[in-house]
């Protein structure tokens, strides 16, 4: 193996990521329950291989940290999003914009007790918008909060990106001139 390859995780790392993993998860369920005493597990979207960051050091070599998923400024910053992750989870529905410039987002909404997901996107048409709704999986759900943690002002080629990967080729669950889910 060259120095600029990265050697792959051991069981002790993954024993370290586990427990920062439940430890994070602990804080998220005690501000959890102060809104719903009732909750008894944390929806985190990041799997616990994405609690290790890599770091080129000198004298040329790859380190592996212990941590919590790039993206987060701080570890209150990610059990924030973590506590509103399992919150959401509990309502019957959500929907979200993640662009309004070129408008694609995604959602979920409850039907006859099972959950359905969702992904949208719109072409504008000065002031309409034809829209199509598709259904995702609950993974491509949890994929696209990760890909998409806040709103952005996404340019047409993200918008594409984003039609082609989770509304496209997905079964059409509404299509039409204004209309959403």
């Amino acid at each position: 193996m060259s120095s600029a390859e990265k050697p792959a995780p051991g069981e002790q790392d993954y024993k370290y990521a586990n427990e920062l993993r439940e430890l994070i998860h602990e804080k998220v369920l005690e501000k959890v329950r102060l809104t719903d005493p009732g909750i008894d597990t944390v929806v985190d979207p990041y799997p616990v291989d994405a609690y290790f960051q890599w770091n080129w050091e000198y004298p040329g070599a790859w380190y592996l940290i212990v941590a919590i998923p790039e993206g987060f400024k701080s570890r209150n910053a990610f059990i924030d999003f973590l506590v509103g992750k399992t919150l959401e989870r509990q309502k019957d529905s959500y929907f979200r914009v993640i662009s309004n410039q070129v408008r694609f987002g995604y959602g979920f909404k409850t039907v006859d007790g099972q959950r359905l997901y969702f992904a949208w996107h719109g072409y504008p048409n000065r002031n309409d918008d034809f829209f199509t709704t598709s259904e995702i999986s609950e993974s491509e759900f949890d994929e696209i909060g990760r890909e998409y943690p806040e709103e952005i002002s996404a340019d047409r080629e993200t918008a594409e990106a984003f039609r082609n990967k989770y509304v496209d080729h997905h079964p059409v669950l509404l299509e039409g001139w204004n209309r959403l889910l």
